[in-house]
């Protein structure tokens, strides 16, 4: 997905942070993750880098981010791209996952056309919810990257 090491380590970071909200509130998890993110003293991480983890797990769920939105506007173009990119792959983890069951053990992209990447899963047992997730991300990894999304499922019999 052309992700550098800043990238990714700022999704591993998210991805750790982004249901600290949980504490607060479980329906509205994601926005008491952004404000508390926002807002935590992080050392280490630059003010931007907060700002792109803290949205990143407040848009994880429910909608993709607006270019205008709130959040977003200190952070330029590039960095509301990451966050959008960001926050879709988190998403498609979080439903990967969905059960709880840890049925999926790894999942790989593949770059079919310029147009099109496809995503290989590999998993135990029955992912059938996991797979009925992801396949309602499909829209919000259209809308993120541009190019359509074929899932491949592969099922490894124990």
């Amino acid at each position: 997905m052309g992700f550098g090491k800043q990238e990714r380590e700022l999704l591993h970071h998210a991805a750790f942070l982004h249901d600290v909200g949980d504490f607060i509130s479980f329906n509205d998890h994601h926005l008491h993750s952004h404000y508390i993110i926002c807002h935590a003293e992080l050392l280490g991480f630059s003010s931007r880098e907060v700002l792109i983890m803290a949205n990143v797990a407040k848009y994880h769920r429910k909608r993709t981010p607006k270019v205008r939105s709130v959040d977003l506007r200190d952070l330029d173009d590039i960095d509301r791209r990451v966050v959008l990119h960001l926050s879709t792959i988190l998403r498609m983890a979080e439903s990967l996952d969905r059960s709880h069951s840890n049925l999926v053990q790894s999942v790989r992209f593949n770059k079919v056309t310029k147009r099109s990447v496809r995503l290989i899963v590999t998993a135990g047992g029955d992912p059938q919810l996991e797979m009925w997730r992801l396949e309602e991300d499909r829209k919000a990894f259209v809308k993120a990257f541009r190019k359509e999304l074929q899932v491949i499922l592969n099922r490894i019999e124990s």
